[in-house]
C-alpha cells in the first residue's frame, strides 16, 4: 500500500528583552514524504494561509503583545503556530491545529501553551497574577515534615506521563517485560485520541490509522495494556522524522470519589518544569511547590527533583475537578522533541507514612 504524509507548518515567532523587540519571524516549513515498502523519499510543499487566517493570527498575536506589555513586563517571546497534516492511504485525513505559546524567561519563569481558541485576556491575565503571586510567599529554609504529597491536575498529568505512559509504549524494547498486573486504586488512565480542545488532540496517526481508546491502567482489575501501531499511536514531529510509538491524550477515569487530603503537613505540587523516564525510575523537576507546615503557615520551596518508582502511580488518590493541561515543551523521545501532547486529569494525593511508599521515593533539593 503506498501512503503519502505530508506536514505544512506556519509560525509567526516574536521576542522581547528589556523591552525592545530582538526580533520578528515569520515562516513556512513544509514537506511530505511517501513509503512503499522500505523505500522512503522525500519532496516539498508550501503551506500558504489565506489571508483571513493570516490576519486573524497576526491580530492574537497583538493582542498577546499588549496583554504582556501591560502587565508591565519587559522580556517575554510568544510564538503562533498552524500546523495542518496531511495523511492519504486509501482514505485523505486532515488535521488543522492552531496554537499558542508564551515563554517569560528567568528564575520566576512562565510557560503558558493552548489550543489558539482558548486563548483570553480573563484565563491568561488571571493564570500569570497566580505566577507571580507565588514568588511573594515566603521561602522555606528549614526542614520539612511531610506526611501527604499532593499533585496539581498539571502535575499528576506529567506524573502518568512519564510514569505509566512512556513504560507502556510498545516499541521500548523492555515494555513487554515491565507490563505487570498493578495496585487498586479509584481511578483508570487511557490514551485517547482526545477532544479537539486538547493541543495532543489525533483523530488519525502519521500512518492513517483511526486512533482507539487503550486503557493503559484500569484502577479496578489491576490490568495494563501496551500502546501499538494498531491503536493509532504512531506519530512524529514532522515529515523529517519516522513516526514512533507516543502518547496522545492521557485521561483520567475515576471509579470513586475521595475527599481531598488535609492541608497541615502536606507538601503540594503545583509546576512540573520537566521529567524523564530512564526504564526504571520516573524524575520530575519541581519547579513552583507549596509546603503547609502543621501551623497552619504555607511556604514556597526553591526548585528540586523528585524520584520515584513507577509503582507508586497506582498508590495514590485522585480527587477534585478533571482539568486540560499540556506541557509547555511537549513530550520528547529520542531526537524528536516537542511532539503536542495533552492531559485530562484531576488532582492527586499520596501518603509518605507508609513504608513502602517512602522506600520508593526520594527528594532532592
Amino acid at each position: 500500500m503506498k501512503i503519502k504524509r505530508e506536514h505544512q507548518r506556519f509560525e509567526i515567532d516574536v521576542r522581547f528583552s528589556a523591552g525592545k523587540k530582538l526580533y520578528q519571524r515569520v515562516y513556512s516549513t513544509a514537506g511530505f514524504w511517501h513509503k512503499e515498502g522500505p523505500n522512503v523519499s522525500h519532496g516539498s510543499l508550501t503551506l500558504q494561509l489565506n489571508e483571513t487566517r493570516q490576519l486573524h493570527l497576526h491580530a492574537v498575536l497583538k493582542e498577546a503583545l499588549r496583554l504582556l506589555k501591560r502587565q508591565g513586563l519587559s522580556n517575554y517571546r510568544v510564538t503562533l503556530r498552524a500546523d495542518l497534516r496531511t495523511v492519504k492511504t486509501a482514505k485523505k485525513f486532515q488535521q488543522y491545529k492552531e496554537s499558542i505559546y508564551i515563554e517569560i524567561p528567568g528564575n520566576q519563569g512562565f510557560y503558558f501553551v493552548a489550543p489558539l481558541a482558548q486563548f483570553n485576556e480573563g484565563n491568561f491575565v488571571k493564570l500569570l497574577k497566580e505566577h507571580f503571586s507565588y514568588f511573594k510567599k515566603p521561602l522555606l529554609q528549614t526542614t520539612l515534615d511531610v506526611d501527604t504529597l499532593t499533585l496539581t491536575p498539571s502535575a499528576f498529568g506529567f506524573l502518568l506521563h512519564e510514569g505509566l505512559g512512556h513504560r507502556h509504549e510498545s516499541d521500548d524494547h523492555t515494555a513487554r517485560l515491565k507490563l505487570k498486573k498493578s495496585s487498586l486504586t479509584n481511578f483508570s488512565v487511557v490514551d485517547s485520541p482526545g477532544q479537539e480542545t486538547m493541543l495532543g488532540h489525533t483523530p488519525f496517526d502519521d500512518w492513517g490509522v483511526a486512533g482507539k481508546d487503550v486503557v493503559l491502567y484500569n484502577g479496578l482489575t489491576g490490568k495494563t495494556n501496551l500502546l501499538t501501531a494498531k491503536s493509532g499511536n504512531s506519530r512524529a514531529v514532522s515529515h523529517e522524522y519516522h513516526p514512533l510509538i507516543r502518547q496522545r491524550c492521557l485521561i483520567v477515569k475515576m471509579h470513586a470519589k475521595v475527599e481531598a487530603p488535609v492541608a497541615e503537613g502536606s507538601l503540594h505540587i503545583e509546576d512540573v518544569r520537566m521529567g524523564s523516564w530512564n526504564g526504571d525510575l520516573l524524575e520530575l523537576e519541581v519547579g513552583k511547590a507549596l509546603y503547609h507546615d502543621k501551623k497552619g503557615q504555607e511556604w514556597r520551596l526553591s526548585p528540586f527533583t523528585i524520584k520515584m518508582k513507577p509503582e507508586l502511580v497506582s498508590q495514590m488518590k485522585a480527587f477534585g475537578d478533571l482539568e486540560i493541561s499540556s506541557p509547555a515543551g511537549g513530550c520528547h523521545k529520542g531526537l524528536q522533541r516537542g511532539l503536542d501532547i495533552s492531559f485530562l486529569t484531576p488532582s492527586a494525593f499520596i501518603n509518605l507514612n507508609k513504608s513502602a511508599v517512602s522506600d520508593q521515593l526520594e527528594f532532592i533539593f
